[in-house]
């Protein structure tokens, strides 16, 4: 059982933070409208949602194409590569997949980036669960 001070985050005892949760948002915080979708990464400033000193965001994520394997990539900017990083795939046409990912970020640059498959993808919306400071 934690602490005062602890929290249980994904299976593990985390210790030092806080979690701020947004409540009942009225809308997305990006989708693929405001997307460059092109297989490259891309940033996304956060820091209009969360508060200067985040270490961490949680992001919720769906998606949903008439095709297979697209996909859609978080991490902590700077990544080039996106090995290490979050995914999203279409697995299956025409049904809607959702997840959240915990994504680390620079408290003095609220940046995250994303990268997508190469090619429109019918249903993209990302929004700010919440945020450990």
């Amino acid at each position: 059982m934690p602490s005062d001070s602890e929290d249980y985050i994904g299976g593990r005892v985390v210790v030092g933070d806080s979690f701020t949760g947004r409540g009942d948002i009225s809308a997305y915080d990006l989708t693929q409208a405001g997307m460059t979708l092109d297989g490259t990464p891309h940033d996304w400033d956060i820091s209009g949602i969360v508060p200067a000193g985040t270490t961490r965001v949680l992001v919720g994520i769906r998606i949903s194409d008439g095709g297979i394997g697209q996909y859609v990539a978080l991490s902590n900017e700077g990544y080039e590569n996106f090995i290490n990083a979050s995914w999203i795939y279409t697995a299956v046409t025409n049904k809607t997949n959702y997840n959240e990912f915990e994504i680390p970020v620079d408290p003095d640059n609220l940046i995250l980036s994303y990268a997508t498959v190469a090619a429109a993808i019918d249903v993209i919306s990302l929004y700010i669960k919440g945020w450990w400071t």
